[in-house]
């Protein structure tokens, strides 16, 4: 039997352990729809999170060996929710609508983030994609 001592001496690894990363983390399955998106999912840090990417995440290149999706704007429902994603981050780009309906009524979150590409674009994705991944630090 562990004495007081014991259980105290291993809490700190215990909460190490149980703890991981940004709350959530551990059971957090993102599909990332929009290559500029799987590279910032990576700049954050969060890409053990990552199930699945589309065939424009080209970058990083461990991207490439995860679960494609097909192209942003051609996407599957079927596809998508082969996985099991508990959360789907794309662009405005990405489509088709009906497929993004399917994905909404099948209950999967799913945030569309803009697809600005200047510079005060870019941080706006930035900071709202750390804040949907529990990384604001990061961002």
């Amino acid at each position: 039997m562990l004495s007081r001592r014991h259980v105290l001496a291993l809490a700190p690894a215990a909460a190490l352990l149980t703890i991981g990363g940004p709350a959530g983390a551990a059971s957090r399955r993102v599909i990332s729809v929009g290559g500029a998106l799987t590279e910032l999912i990576y700049a954050l840090g969060a890409q053990a999170e990552l199930v699945g990417v589309d065939s424009t995440s080209l970058h990083p290149a461990p991207a490439t060996k995860l679960p494609n999706v097909g192209y942003a704007r051609t996407l599957a429902a079927e596809g998508l929710l082969s996985l099991a994603p508990t959360m789907i981050v794309a662009t405005e780009e990405a489509g088709p609508p009906a497929v993004l309906r399917q994905l909404e009524a099948a209950q999967v979150p799913l945030h569309v983030l803009r697809a600005e590409h200047r510079f005060d674009g870019v941080l706006e994705r930035t900071r709202r994609l750390g804040d949907l991944l529990g990384r604001p630090q990061q961002a």
